[in-house]
């Protein structure tokens, strides 16, 4: 079975075309293609395109609401995964975008090729990433339930943003000046505060038109500073010695520990005993490998859990009720932390549709 993408834009013009091509690898081996002008120029000089689809069938149900600008593709993609939901992703032209992934998670692209990088994509963290041609399997676990925002940009975008200053990106910019797959800063960070409140303005905005193109790029240059903000330092940096294999894995079970039992106040003492070392060592590897404090960690698991919540049962289970299975007694605190993670109150947030 063979689905058209929605992004083909194939009206005469001297531009190359750029294609992305998945297979899915289901019975029905559909292969889904989204085709582009050139850098993904926008055609008929629009200022902006739009665009929403909806996907239902037995393996996952899917929304997605794309808008396009010169330059820029951007996508939210809201995904519930029935089954294992395995596709080949294969592009022909050097690959630039910056992931978030806003809840859910646990997509894993392995290339075709050894030399590439893999990609997993962790919840409530976000990556910048080349790859001068894409060719390998991107993963969905069954049960997995998405929601990420993902903003394909080209190479020309990225060097008008920057001009001279390509060079604040350190190693990132001599990778793809050689075309080099790499991530910036090397591996993927946690979603901050701030990043959260530009995403919610670009879903949100009520802008159309020219205006509603101006404040999309505003936007995305924003998130593409605070990621560069985050991101550089550490891959300009990084001297730390490498954590020994045993000693990840016990710091993998405290995060575990952490994000299966978010209403139990854990002591730093008790996750010190589950690591099997001492609070400060505990502190200082467990920043170094998560990029978090344990304390940063365990808020953005528990505000990110009733988020989730919220949105899935509106009406259903009070605000008091989410607070307490997140971990906080007090109703007060927990909505103070909520707005300070997100800029807005809980009550504020939409049900999904």
């Amino acid at each position: 079975m063979y689905f058209a993408g929605l992004c083909t834009f194939l009206a005469a013009s001297a531009f190359r075309q750029m294609k992305i091509t998945l297979v899915y690898e289901n019975p029905e081996q559909w292969v889904v293609e989204r085709e582009f002008m050139e850098g993904y120029a926008v055609p008929d000089h629009k200022p902006i395109m739009e665009w929403q689809e909806r996907v239902t069938n037995s393996f996952f149900e899917k929304d997605v609401r794309r808008i396009h600008i010169d330059g820029v593709c951007l996508g939210f993609f809201r995904k519930n995964i029935f089954s294992d939901e395995v596709k080949m992703v294969r592009c022909d032209f050097p690959y630039l975008q910056m992931h978030f992934e806003l809840y859910g998670g646990g997509a894993f692209y392995t290339p075709k090729l050894g030399t590439d990088i893999c990609l997993p994509t962790p919840a409530g963290m976000h990556t910048l990433f080349y790859v001068p041609e894409l060719n390998g399997q991107l993963v969905y676990p069954a049960g997995t339930d998405i929601f990420s925002l993902e903003i394909e940009i080209s190479l020309d975008w990225l060097k008008h943003q920057l001009g001279e200053e390509m060079e604040l990106l350190g190693g990132f910019s001599i990778s793809v000046a050689h075309e080099r797959p790499v991530m910036l800063g090397g591996r993927e960070f946690p979603i901050t505060p701030a990043m959260y409140r530009v995403i919610f303005d670009l879903y949100h905005c009520a802008f159309s038109g020219y205006l509603k193109k101006l404040y999309v790029e505003s936007k995305i240059v924003e998130l593409l500073t605070l990621q560069i903000d985050q991101m550089v330092p550490a891959d300009c940096c990084r001297r730390q010695e490498k954590i020994p294999g045993n000693e990840v894995g016990r710091l993998v079970q405290v995060r575990d520990a952490i994000g299966e039992n978010l209403s139990y106040p854990y002591t730093i003492e008790e996750l010190a005993g589950i690591a099997l070392m001492n609070r400060t060592k505990l502190q200082s590897l467990f920043k170094q490998l998560f990029g978090q404090t344990i304390h940063e960690f365990v808020l953005s698991r528990r505000m990110e859990a009733a988020r989730r919540l919220l949105e899935k049962y509106p009406g259903e289970i009070s605000i008091a009720e989410i607070s307490e299975r997140v971990g906080y007694k007090n109703y007060n605190h927990f909505s103070a932390a909520f707005r300070k993670q997100y800029g807005y109150p809980p009550s504020h947030v939409q049900p999904r549709q």
